[in-house]
């Protein structure tokens, strides 16, 4: 009633249908107020679990079983030699045995199910630490993301409400590479029409997923 109430409505807008309501309630201030609580709310749920030694880190230190393991311990065999050897199964599994004490609910240690061309993606994070590491790996891709939404559509609201898909704190809790994946893509769709060569370099790095 509140909201009827304090949007004059003339009979031309009526007559339009409900595009008026819409603009209304899809204000960018209620869509930035929005998004901002849902973002608190959802770095309240981190915090917590952080709190409850359930993410990243376990109550003895060590990693959580998250995917993010995986990508580290390929990171730490794309800086070596024996690179190749990550494909491996006995000796990748053996690579992350220091650092997860047991087994995710009785599933074995990952496999690497990658193709190389992920290897000079992800060297740099091999040099840190887990902890790290993973900070690095969620900022840098998160921005590469942000960056490539901002220049499809430039507002920062947009930006904002990219945020918000709950696919989006599930790629933060596992580490995973959904990031990484729609920066390049979205990148590459931006580009194509100015810079078609470096929107090819992108939908080519896509290989390696």
């Amino acid at each position: 009633r509140v909201l009827f109430r304090s949007v004059p409505v003339s009979r031309d807008a009526m007559a339009g249908g409900t595009d008026w309501l819409e603009d209304r309630i899809f204000a960018p201030r209620r869509l930035y107020a929005f998004g901002v609580a849902l973002l608190l709310a959802y770095s309240v749920i981190f915090l917590t679990h952080i709190w409850l030694h359930n993410w990243p880190l376990t109550t003895s230190g060590a990693p959580a079983f998250i995917d993010f393991i995986s990508f580290w311990i390929n990171a730490r065999f794309a800086l070596t030699a024996a690179a190749a050897k990550a494909y491996e199964y006995a000796a990748f599994a053996a690579a992350q045995a220091p650092y997860v004490a047991a087994t995710r609910d009785g599933i074995p240690y990952y496999h690497l199910v990658y193709p190389p061309t992920l290897f000079p993606l992800i060297a740099p994070i091999g040099l840190l630490p887990y902890l790290a590491a993973l900070t690095a790996w969620i900022v840098s891709t998160a921005s590469l993301y942000l960056f490539a939404v901002y220049r499809i559509v430039p507002y920062a609201i947009v930006c904002v409400l990219a945020l918000l898909p709950i696919a989006v704190e599930k790629n933060v809790w596992l580490g995973q590479t959904g990031f990484l994946v729609a920066g390049l893509l979205g990148l590459s769709l931006s580009l194509m029409a100015r810079r078609p060569f470096l929107a090819g370099i992108c939908l080519g790095l896509l290989t390696c997923k």
